[in-house]
């Protein structure tokens, strides 16, 4: 199992907020790499906002 992936998400994220994964990230992080509700991971923006760390929900 992979620790704290990683997953570009090229949608607005703001610490302490909550978003829906595109479906290409959710797909991955839930089928792929078969992570489940509280587990770590990381998404970025790519445009130079920063990294955030997450906890999965499924």
């Amino acid at each position: 199992m992979v620790n704290n992936p990683r997953f570009h998400c090229p949608i607005p994220l703001a610490v302490g907020s909550s978003a829906d994964l595109p479906d290409r990230v959710a797909h991955h992080a839930s089928k792929v790499l078969r992570l489940r509700s509280g587990a770590a991971l990381t998404l970025f923006t790519g445009a130079g906002g920063g990294i955030f760390s997450a906890n999965s929900v499924c």
